[in-house]
């Protein structure tokens, strides 16, 4: 063999491992982004059911104030109805 073939040998053989090592960690390193990207989704959905919830209770305690508000109301009504009889002079009190 020439002495050529003898000095560059070791540094083909280094720089075929080179390659092969960066071509299965490229590999790997898609995988995870792969991972990564599921778990990411994963997440957002997650996120998306909770935020519907919170816009549900949000709804929800609109409608009970709402629905209280109204009661309050109907009861400032009868309460005033009942201080305009309480005001008529045959059961005027005195």
């Amino acid at each position: 063999m020439s002495s050529v073939a003898l000095q560059w040998g070791p540094v083909a053989i280094i720089m075929i491992g080179l390659v092969l090592g960066f071509y299965f960690n490229n590999r790997s390193i898609a995988h995870l982004d792969r991972r990564i990207d599921d778990l990411r989704a994963a997440v957002d959905h997650r996120f998306d059911a909770v935020d519907r919830r919170f816009d549900d209770m949000k709804e929800w305690i609109k409608a009970e104030f709402k629905r209280l508000d109204e009661r309050i109301d109907n009861l400032a009504a009868k309460i005033a109805k009942l201080e305009g009889h309480a005001e008529h002079p045959v059961i005027k009190a005195g």
